[in-house]
């Protein structure tokens, strides 16, 4: 009896930590996004965009390679908090230089804007894996997209009144906090025994990701479905 109200326990202390991890997350990119886009418009209008956009591509190749190299030998706890230490620390440097108008500070905040949020969802869902089987996983995964879903809603509500009082520029500096709240959570869960179990280091294999997608038909179709729809967004921002 005792062991099973100890797991029932660590149950509700990871459900309730991936929660706020997701709400967390998608908070900080539904102040970042509008307002980091506005910024970049207005100082170098939309013929940059396709530049911006190439950049990020290959950021973002870079980054995740990092990133699983991290993840590989380190704990997950440690491993995201890691990475929202540095995502907030050069966004900190970032918004500085752009505060002294250092050329290309605007684009580089642009830049980080679109690779950071794929580094920490990517690690929100490595946590979310490695704590829930499939079968709680059928039922609580919906529970986190609701609540991100609702913190992203209210995020984008509040970003209208907030740029209106104290003006686009300062909305970056709302988006640390959330970042650091997001990465101290996983640390309080790890504290209270509920972070992930898996061995400290794990051998991976950038190629071998691509043979487990297409040797599956249903991954296959929602790589299909998640292109489509990135290029479906890219093209309707650049309108």
């Amino acid at each position: 009896l005792d062991e099973v109200q100890a797991q029932r326990r660590l149950t509700i202390i990871r459900v309730v930590g991936i929660c706020l991890l997701s709400i967390f997350v998608n908070a900080s990119y539904a102040l970042a996004r509008p307002s980091i886009e506005s910024l970049f418009t207005e100082a170098y209008g939309a013929k940059m965009y396709p530049r911006a956009w190439l950049v990020v591509a290959v950021g973002v190749t870079i980054t995740v390679i990092l990133y699983n190299k991290l993840v590989a030998s380190r704990p997950l706890s440690v491993t995201f908090a890691t990475t929202a230490a540095i995502a907030t620390a050069l966004l900190a440097l970032v918004y500085t230089l752009r505060r002294l108008d250092v050329p290309g500070a605007t684009f580089a905040l642009y830049i980080w804007k679109e690779i950071y949020i794929v580094v920490l969802l990517e690690g929100l869902w490595t946590l979310a894996n490695s704590v829930f089987r499939t079968s709680a996983a059928r039922w609580v995964y919906g529970l986190f997209c609701v609540m991100g879903s609702i913190a992203a809603t209210l995020g984008g509500l509040a970003l209208t009144p907030i740029s209106e009082h104290w003006g686009t520029e300062t909305v970056p500096l709302l988006v640390m906090p959330c970042i650091v709240l997001a990465g101290v959570t996983p640390l309080v869960m790890a504290r209270f025994g509920a972070d992930a179990e898996r061995p400290q280091k794990m051998k991976t294999d950038f190629a071998a990701g691509f043979r487990v997608v297409f040797q599956s038909r249903y991954l296959y179709l929602m790589l299909i479905l998640i292109l489509v729809v990135q290029v479906v967004i890219t093209l309707i921002d650049y309108e």
